[in-house]
């Protein structure tokens, strides 16, 4: 009796002369060579079997390192598109209160701008109306001017007619005379009939109104009449 590979008893038959029978030993070592090679074709399926399943963990470990260096790269590119988002989001709050405060600087200019506007139109109101009043003034100085110009003037007029009747003249003889003509008095000519000084009163019509400025009149001088004396000699005969 002999045990085989799979735990199974094997009988050998005896032979009349001794030892086992030829044909039992031989299919014994038939079947436990089939069983060997067996066994190794087993061991060997087995391990290609592991060597495809340690060669696909092999190629799955690679692709998981590959994959994990993919996520660690998008991981840091992830992070620095974090921190350029935050960077930026600080600058644009930086940005935004700097605004703020130009906005507020140019609300505050405006206001000045404003009340500076409305001092100006103020300013510009008073100019006019004191341009309107030096206007006034101005017309009057010069209807004044010009009612004391033809009070003057009529004062001359009136001077010369007194003068010229007091005018002596003499007939003239046949021969011709010598004439001398002494100086001129005038004021023994004509005392009583000398013109009042006419004061005529300064006016500053530059600074009064620039705009509105009104042409130079210039004071009519007044002349005197000269009476003249005429001495006649008679040249005898």
């Amino acid at each position: 009796m002999n045990v085989d590979m799979k735990g199974e008893k094997e009988f050998f038959r005896k032979r009349f002369f001794g030892g086992f029978n030829r044909d039992d030993v031989v299919k014994y070592i038939a079947k436990i060579a089939e069983e060997r090679n067996s066994a190794i074709a087993a061991v060997e399926k087995a391990e290609a079997v592991i060597a495809d399943e340690r060669n696909n963990a092999l190629v799955a470990q690679e692709r998981a390192v590959a994959t994990m260096g993919n996520a660690i790269a998008a991981q840091e590119k992830s992070e620095a598109a974090l921190a350029a988002v935050e960077a930026s989001l600080n600058s644009t709050q930086a940005a935004l209160v700097s605004t703020e405060a130009a906005r507020a600087n140019a609300e505050n200019e405006a206001k000045a701008l404003e009340a500076a506007r409305a001092n100006a139109e103020n300013e510009a109101k008073a100019l006019e109306a004191a341009r309107i009043n030096a206007e006034n003034e101005i017309k009057s100085l010069a209807d004044e001017l010009k009612k004391l110009q033809e009070e003057k003037e009529d004062l001359v007029r009136s001077l010369e007619a007194s003068t010229a009747a007091k005018v002596v003249e003499e007939p003239a003889i046949e021969t011709p005379p010598a004439i001398e003509t002494p100086p001129v008095d005038v004021a023994e000519a004509a005392p009583e009939a000398a013109p009042p000084a006419i004061e005529t009163p300064p006016v500053d019509v530059a600074e009064a109104a620039p705009e509105a400025a009104t042409p130079d009149i210039e004071p009519v001088p007044v002349a005197r009449p000269a009476t003249v004396r005429i001495k006649i000699k008679k040249h005898e005969r």
